[in-house]
């Protein structure tokens, strides 16, 4: 994480350096979600990178 921005309705932006199978990802953020007292990375956003790293997860499923 290189700058996180203001918060705003629970939700949150940083920008992060991130780099995938050896290359960098060019403006690369990272989405944060308000839960309680604490920031969670949100699940959209870790369901996205399950979904770039071609993997599956319980928690990434399409509502039905």
């Amino acid at each position: 994480i290189t700058k996180v921005g203001e918060p705003a309705d629970a939700e949150l932006k940083a920008d992060a350096e991130v780099t995938i199978d050896g290359q960098p990802v060019e403006n690369a953020s990272v989405d944060f979600i308000a839960e309680g007292d604490q920031w969670k990375i949100a699940n959209k956003f870790a369901c996205n990178i399950v979904k770039s790293a071609q993997l599956d997860s319980a928690a990434c499923q399409p509502d039905e």
